[in-house]
């Protein structure tokens, strides 16, 4: 009878190990150092932009000190945050911006192999051109590709990532 309250006691330790390891392993930490322009973010994943370079990184200048944040590891943006504008996220929760966005696009295909975004779109609520139009990145012809959005732009397919902290 012991050994088999010493075996359920395994089963159950283990059980908990792997739902700890799984809850930790499902965010991915961004950290933007600064080092980098966001043209060379950009280029670093492949990818082409509305703006220019020049237009880029004036636009969406590195950050002067070290920034970290933590976001779901996931492919598609959250499904939560569809059907939702610029506008609207603005009022209910903090999301990412295009840095972070093409740091976070380097960090998966470097694990998986893949891109993020390949039938949805990552509204970038988190950043604003002079023109206040707001970045959206998504899979184009086999390419990141960086656009834009009005702020008041919706769509089901059209999804921000949320700063989980």
């Amino acid at each position: 009878m012991l050994g088999i309250e010493i075996s359920f006691g395994i089963v159950i330790l283990m059980v908990i190990v792997l739902i700890v390891y799984a809850y930790t392993h499902q965010y991915v930490i961004i950290t933007d150092d600064g080092s980098m322009t966001t043209s060379q973010l950009l280029h670093a994943v492949g990818g082409e932009s509305y703006w220019s370079d020049r237009q880029l990184d004036s636009e969406f200048p590195s950050p002067s000190t070290p920034t970290s944040r933590k976001f779901r590891w996931q492919r598609k943006a959250d499904r939560h945050l569809k059907n939702l504008s610029a506008e609207d996220l603005e009022k209910r929760v903090e999301c990412i911006n295009i840095r972070e966005r093409l740091i976070y696009e380097g960090k998966w295909f470097q694990k998986k192999g893949t891109y993020l975004d390949k039938k949805t779109t990552t509204l970038c609520a988190g950043s604003r051109d002079s023109r206040d139009r707001v970045p959206s990145v998504h899979l184009y012809d086999g390419k990141v590709s960086v656009y834009y959005c009005a702020t008041n732009a919706k769509d089901s397919a059209l999804r921000a990532r949320e700063v989980i902290s």
